[in-house]
């Protein structure tokens, strides 16, 4: 992938913008989710014997899943809320009425602009190519950069196994030049 390649597609774009607009909502989500797994992975049930008990899963196992769960939703977090945050800063690069056109088209906002519909879908297309061009710089430049970083990691790596072996080998001729010395 190079440069002019980098534009990211409208569905990406689409994928961005709902991000942007329901981040508020993924830590509600969250609690809800947490609950009904421990909800489902932790019954309990009424013995006389016993009291009140666990049923089904073991409350170690359940456990276990719902921190699991958890770790997984803030990773799904993180990247949400990076994608969020990248929609915005591409939205401070359009002009207020591009801007509002994409209100009404992805968040469905009240279309008070009084444009046509010829004039309206004009504007929403050159606001997508804007916002396309832009964040899909923006993750090529984060993917070069990763890249980069990792070929550095390699070479640093590289040059770790060579020290280490120019090492072996002058303790190897020490030994060699011992045994020699030694006869």
């Amino acid at each position: 992938m190079n440069v002019e390649d980098s534009k990211i597609s409208l569905y990406c774009l689409e994928q961005y913008a709902t991000c942007y607009h329901n981040r508020n909502y993924l830590e509600e989500e969250l609690e809800a989710t947490l609950q009904t797994y421990y909800e489902n992975y932790v019954r309990t049930g009424y013995d006389p014997a016993f009291g009140l008990i666990p049923m089904g899963s073991s409350v170690e196992d359940a456990t276990y899943m719902i921190l699991k769960k958890k770790e997984l939703y803030e990773k799904a977090k993180e990247r949400f809320n990076e994608r969020a945050d990248l929609f915005e800063l591409a939205l401070e690069h359009l002009t207020d009425r591009e801007r509002e056109v994409i209100k009404i088209y992805y968040f469905a906002a009240p279309n008070t602009l009084g444009l046509s519909h010829e004039y309206f879908r004009k504007t929403l297309k050159n606001a997508q190519e804007k916002l396309c061009k832009y964040i899909g710089d923006i993750v090529y430049q984060r993917d070069l950069n990763k890249e980069k970083h990792f070929r550095q990691q390699l070479k640093e790596a590289g040059r770790e196994k060579v020290r280490k072996w120019k090492e072996s080998q002058k303790r190897t001729e020490r030994k060699c030049q011992n045994y020699t010395n030694a006869y």
